[in-house]
């Protein structure tokens, strides 16, 4: 739009400047001295500042509307990944009030990973979703399909069942809470820098010692 109207004022003044030649005149110096120019520079400063009014106009509702369907999509993300996480919490209350056994616990825990990663290979979500969340999730996403991969490969008495079951929760928690830290970013209810900061004392505050017997993580 912008080359589209530079065109047109390069246009404009070519026909000025040939309708000022044909009163008696081409000299351009006193084309340009004259009422005539002053006239054509102010239509120049009126087209340009209209153009340039309407392109920001543009991209301005271009970004919104662009967040608004990033938000939808990171919000799809966090409900999926709540539900599984609420499923598999479940099944370790379960366990801690000694009304489930370990083979139980391994048959009905589950992961679903396809929509989350999907939605986050999406190119909008790609250029609009702040880098440090982007990697955050990444990486919890990897380190969760990493304890499930481990728990499905443990004998179903195991004692490490509970203990990589309590791993998936955490990291899925984790999914949902820096998906709800990026999505209130976007809504612009907190800064870039506030996000970051959150999800560092989060990351600080969450780990603790967790003693694992005789496995190998797959």
């Amino acid at each position: 739009m912008l080359f589209i109207t530079i065109i047109g004022c390069i246009a404009l003044f070519i026909i000025q400047f040939v309708l000022y030649a044909k009163q008696g005149t081409c000299d351009f110096l006193l084309f340009m001295a004259s009422e005539q120019w002053i006239s054509v520079l102010k239509e120049f400063l009126i087209i340009v500042l209209g153009a340039v009014v309407a392109l920001n106009t543009t991209s301005y509702y271009e970004k919104r509307k662009t967040k608004k369907t990033v938000i939808k999509l990171l919000e799809a993300a966090k409900n999926d990944m709540h539900s599984q996480y609420l499923h598999n919490n479940s099944f370790e209350k379960l366990h801690n009030e000694d009304r489930t056994s370990n083979a139980l616990l391994k048959h009905n825990a589950m992961i679903h990973l396809d929509i989350i990663e999907n939605i986050l290979n999406n190119d909008v979500v790609v250029t609009t979703i702040s880098p440090t969340i982007y990697s955050l999730l990444f990486s919890e996403i990897r380190n969760l399909n990493t304890f499930y991969g481990t728990l499905k490969s443990l004998d179903a008495q195991s004692e490490n069942v509970i203990i990589m079951l309590k791993s998936m929760n955490s990291h899925q928690k984790a999914i949902v809470w820096e998906l709800e830290v990026e999505i209130e970013r976007l809504k612009g209810k907190i800064s870039y820098k506030d996000a970051t900061r959150k999800c560092e004392e989060f990351i600080d505050s969450r780990f603790e010692k967790i003693e694992i017997k005789d496995i190998n993580l797959k």
